[in-house]
């Protein structure tokens, strides 16, 4: 009874000071804030229906102006006083307005009232000041469920922002990390579970992570799909290369940066958004913690979604061999995700995981790419991006092994080799990679303890036949580089 006595006070004093923190008063409005999270600290104490209705029926008197003035302070007050079955109860809402139209009785727990408070902070607060709050404070958070409940708060306001490449290049970075942490959470808790499920108190998350994850994904993906920028007629079927970036004066010899199509850079930080997602997935795919045929068809169902961005889906693999040219011009190295970027930016370089799985796709399954291209146009695509893949300090060869095979077999087939002449030649970078270099690091992949027998005898094979050269310049280089790499 004292406590009642006390949080009534309090919201008597607290509502005293609501009238004067719409003012200009910075005091003033600092002095309500202080008091109102009193009333929450208090109320979740208590865990009485009774407070956290009286709770509601106080913030909904709050002017949205108020809301819109202080949108930090109720942000910060909405994220700390919400816990992991927030997530849960959002999921489960059909519409803001139905939600924000239940009767008094129905806030009867304090993430239900922090619900109202969050769907109130969107429906009244500029997208912009909600986005900046969370970028800050996104990596704060440690519980999967509130780390999945943020990004929908993100997926809400997206498409309010104005000039989106201008936040997205963080948003995305972000996101990915949260996914990153979340996962990490997952593998350990379900460590913890098979040993002891009684330890674990967030079970359904654990149970359904993939689900969850999966769908999240699909929302995020959905969301980016309907923004009115990318319906742009002068991005259709463009993707940003280093040519739309970048101008070279031959007159003074020097490099200059062109003036970009803030909607094609908006369609170039969501393809490596997905990309990076498509490394993810892959690197998931190895791990014994996640279901595989879930797996799978979201990976073939985001690699759709890339190819349906422009028409010529080869378009993805050049542009990236380009980005990776200017990297190695400039002696550079592209930053990836793995890094813990926090940003992306125009010079941002496609994941090379990525780019392999939708090469190993195009071959797989684009007839007119297979009867069009040449064998060694093939070849100069196969090549270069297998040879970065194997350059990663973290390659998973698995991963990509269906583009090497896919090489082998082209490289067998003797008809067209001698049709072209394929090997004829003393330059070793004939098919813009350094082919001792390259064929160093297939041999050394095909010693790795973790290679089975059928992948080591398709790298040997290969390397085989790339050192099998008649030119007698190209194998006196080809073996001084490779004796000389040991």
């Amino acid at each position: 009874m004292e406590k009642d006595i006390d949080i009534n006070t309090m919201f008597e004093e607290t509502s005293s000071f609501l009238e004067k923190a719409s003012g200009n008063n910075q005091k003033d409005s600092d002095d309500f804030f202080k008091m109102l999270e009193k009333i929450f600290a208090e109320a979740e104490k208590s865990k009485t229906k009774a407070i956290f209705q009286k709770l509601f029926v106080f913030l909904s008197k709050i002017q949205n102006d108020l809301y819109n003035l202080r949108v930090s302070d109720f942000l910060r007050l909405q994220m700390k006083y919400s816990d992991r079955h927030i997530y849960k109860l959002f999921l489960e809402i059909e519409s803001f307005e139905a939600y924000l139209g239940h009767q008094v009785d129905y806030y009867d727990s304090k993430n239900k009232v922090s619900l109202f408070m969050m769907m109130k902070i969107i429906k009244s607060c500029s997208a912009k000041e909600i986005v900046l709050f969370l970028n800050e404070h996104l990596t704060e958070i440690h519980l999967i469920e509130k780390k999945f409940f943020i990004i929908e708060i993100y997926i809400k306001i997206l498409d309010q922002l104005q000039r989106k490449e201008l936040y997205l290049d963080q948003i995305f970075p972000l996101i990915l990390m949260a996914f990153s942490t979340a996962i990490q959470k997952f593998i350990k808790n379900k460590e913890k579970m098979d040993k002891n499920p009684d330890l674990i108190s967030n079970k359904e998350i654990i149970i359904n992570f993939d689900k969850y994850a999966i769908n999240l994904i699909r929302k995020i993906l959905k969301s980016c799909q309907n923004f009115q920028e990318l319906q742009d007629s002068q991005i259709k079927n463009r993707i940003l290369t280093i040519n739309d970036i970048l101008d070279y004066s031959y007159e003074i010899g020097e490099i200059k940066p062109k003036e970009l199509n803030p909607n094609l850079l908006l369609k170039h930080y969501l393809i490596c958004f997905v990309m990076d997602i498509i490394e993810g997935v892959l690197d998931a795919l190895a791990s014994p913690f996640f279901t595989k045929n879930n797996l799978n068809a979201f990976l073939d169902e985001i690699t759709q979604y890339l190819f349906n961005l422009t028409e010529n889906n080869i378009d993805f693999i050049t542009c990236y061999l380009t980005q990776t040219r200017y990297f190695s011009v400039m002696k550079q190295k592209p930053a990836t995700i793995k890094e813990n970027i926090k940003t992306y930016d125009k010079f941002y370089s496609y994941n090379c995981l990525a780019v392999a799985k939708m090469l190993s796709e195009l071959l797989k399954n684009d007839q007119k790419f297979n009867l069009v291209y040449s064998l060694k146009y093939k070849i100069n695509l196969l090549m270069p991006v297998i040879f970065e893949n194997l350059k990663a300090p973290d390659t998973k060869i698995e991963l990509f092994l269906p583009l090497i095979q896919h090489l082998e077999k082209c490289v067998h087939n003797e008809k067209e080799i001698n049709q072209y002449n394929l090997f004829n030649f003393e330059n070793l970078n004939i098919f813009n990679v350094p082919l001792s270099e390259f064929v160093n690091l297939l041999l050394e992949q095909s010693g790795n303890f973790n290679c089975n027998e059928e992948n080591r005898k398709t790298m040997v094979e290969l390397s085989n036949i790339l050192m099998d050269m008649p030119n007698e310049i190209v194998l006196y280089l080809f073996f001084f580089h490779f004796l000389n790499s040991f």
